[in-house]
């Protein structure tokens, strides 16, 4: 088949095209079930073409052009295609801003919200889980995880982000999850729709309390880690820029990812519980090499987003294909991590690979995104997480899911259960 530009004489080939008129716009498909969607479409170049968020589209599984999309492909050449939908939700902010301007946000925001820099980190984050996790979880009734985590993610992320007294939490946190509603009310094949929904209206009404309420934060000088941030960015970033990049630290995003990851750490404990954890003393325990190889094994499987979209401005190679200009490229972390080139038994769980054949291949793993855009806050949530892992095994023993591999899952907007089921956490003996 003959290339997607306009040379007929091109020497690179087309990948397979399942329609990109109007009428042929498969995103109700794939919001029904993107694994499926991909299993189904995808061959063994690791892309193919179709009409997907309002635009034809390059849709790619193959590691090696997902690598090379986000570590080579997103500066000039590409923009984050959700600005096309979310910007006036978020604003300007790191997600969305062109490749010199983050950069620059970079610079300051990745020192800022490293764990050495954050003041008193350590003892923060112990409290937090004591508080929120270790408290919560102490109960004789049974427990939704996922709806446990959220709740602690969001506290975490709103006290350590905006310095709120526990007594403001709750308020701010449901003014967080009115804002997600609006990113969440309809899929993106229905742009006009969705910009005159009662959702995105409820949503905008939301940003600009949040809003607000960070400026008051700001002024207020009560928040050590935003007077800093305000110091330390007044020659990167104007006052409207600031704003929106914190509203994005303490939007329901990052809690519901934390949510995610923690769940399934959780949901596959039968494939790593009696592997790994020595339960044979009062202090139960875990090695911390082999609990950050079971939380790489979790982000491969079974990463909190399904993929992303950038939009080609102008046109670019991406592998052995040509992208015209205006199209959109959606890649997949759920496809990528599975594939078999790069992952052995990609469909197994074995977290030994990332202390073996797969030692060198965290740069090929995606759940925190990659190349210059790449989560500036990854080693943060790792550290949480965690913290978060050790204290549950160390408090706590839960029934184990008999085949975890079998989860019946959602993965939009983000992964989770489809079904969240309680769970029932017993005290260890000796913290009777």
């Amino acid at each position: 088949m003959p290339c997607l530009c306009s040379n007929l004489d091109c020497p690179k080939v087309s990948p397979k095209n399942i329609g990109t008129s109007l009428i042929s716009d498969k995103t109700v498909k794939f919001y029904s079930n993107p694994r499926e969607f991909f299993s189904k479409n995808s061959i063994e170049d690791g892309c193919f073409v179709c009409r997907l968020a309002m635009r034809p589209c390059l849709v790619i599984s193959s590691n090696s052009l997902v690598k090379e999309l986000l570590e080579n492909r997103c500066d000039e050449d590409t923009y984050n295609g959700l600005k096309d939908f979310f910007f006036g939700l978020f604003g300007e902010n790191i997600m969305f801003a062109d490749p010199l301007e983050s950069s620059r946000m970079r610079s300051v925001l990745m020192k800022m919200i490293a764990p050495q820099a954050l003041s008193d980190f350590p003892n923060f984050l112990e409290s937090a889980v004591s508080t929120w996790i270790l408290n919560d979880l102490t109960t004789s009734d049974p427990v939704i995880l996922y709806d446990k985590f959220k709740n602690f993610a969001t506290r975490f992320t709103l006290k350590l982000f905006l310095g709120l007294d526990d007594s403001q939490l709750e308020e701010v946190g449901v003014m967080a999850t009115k804002h997600w509603h609006g990113i969440i009310s309809v899929p993106m094949n229905v742009k006009l729709s969705f910009f005159m929904s009662s959702s995105y209206n409820k949503a905008l009404e939301a940003k600009k309390q949040l809003l607000q309420m960070i400026e008051a934060r700001l002024v207020s000088k009560e928040c050590p880690f935003l007077t800093e941030l305000e110091e330390k960015s007044e020659s990167v970033m104007s006052r409207d820029l600031l704003l929106n990049n914190v509203l994005l630290f303490t939007c329901a995003l990052i809690p519901k990812a934390l949510a995610s990851l923690l769940t399934s750490f959780m949901d596959s404990s039968s494939l790593w519980y009696d592997k790994y954890v020595d339960s044979t003393t009062d202090d139960v325990t875990i090695p911390n090499d082999a609990l950050t190889n079971i939380l790489l094994e979790i982000l491969r499987l079974w990463p909190p987003f399904f993929g992303g979209l950038r939009v080609a401005q102008r046109q670019l190679d991406l592998g052995n294909f040509h992208v015209p200009e205006g199209y959109g490229i959606f890649y997949s972390y759920h496809a990528a991590h599975r594939d078999p080139g790069i992952f052995e038994e990609p469909e197994e769980f074995k977290p030994e690979r990332w202390s073996g054949a797969n030692a060198e291949d965290r740069d090929k793993l995606f759940g925190f995104g990659g190349g210059p855009h790449r989560c500036i806050g990854e080693i943060l949530a790792m550290d949480v997480m965690k913290q978060v892992c050790r204290e549950v095994i160390r408090n706590f023993t839960w029934d184990h899911l008999p085949d975890p591999m079998e989860r019946n899952i959602k993965c939009l907007p983000v992964l989770r259960p489809r079904q969240l089921k309680a769970t029932i956490l017993k005290p260890h003996a000796n913290h009777v």
